[in-house]
């Protein structure tokens, strides 16, 4: 694996969810990324997990869900695999003002250039791309990366 692509899985439960967010802060901050990029890839990341332990099988006792970090030069792709559900693709909603749940992927749409799903035999992955500006990879990650790669 490269610098630029970083993986680990975790616990499907609300630590587990912390543990994500910790790690993700931790190789962005090594790899020199700016703060407000770093918030918003933490952010994503953070509500991507969330829904993988609250809305599929990784949230069953023993369950996990991995995640991926692809670092390319004009964006950051991060990915969450978890083991699948009995419910239909995830979906943006427009949650009320006052509701306790349902924004997260709003969040995703607003801090996001674009995501998506797809599933496979044992669950599904939902990809999100963080742009990032300039046109270089972050400090610390390498220009091996070209913008289309990731």
């Amino acid at each position: 694996m490269s610098p630029d692509e970083q993986q680990r899985r975790f616990p499907g439960v609300a630590f587990g969810v912390r543990l994500a967010r910790r790690w993700l802060t931790d190789q962005l901050d090594e790899g020199g990324v700016e703060p407000e990029l770093c918030s918003n890839a933490v952010q994503v990341l953070a509500e991507l997990a969330a829904n993988a332990a609250e809305h599929t099988r990784s949230g069953l006792p023993g369950g996990t869900f991995h995640v991926r970090l692809r670092v390319g030069n004009t964006k950051l792709r991060l990915e969450v695999t978890d083991q699948g559900s009995d419910e239909t693709a995830p979906v943006a909603r427009r949650a009320g003002p006052f509701a306790t749940s349902g924004h997260g992927l709003e969040i995703v749409n607003a801090l996001s250039s674009q995501w998506w799903t797809k599933s496979h035999d044992d669950g599904r992955t939902v990809f999100a791309e963080v742009p990032h500006t300039p046109d270089t990879p972050p400090p610390g990650f390498s220009a091996s990366v070209h913008a289309g790669a990731v």
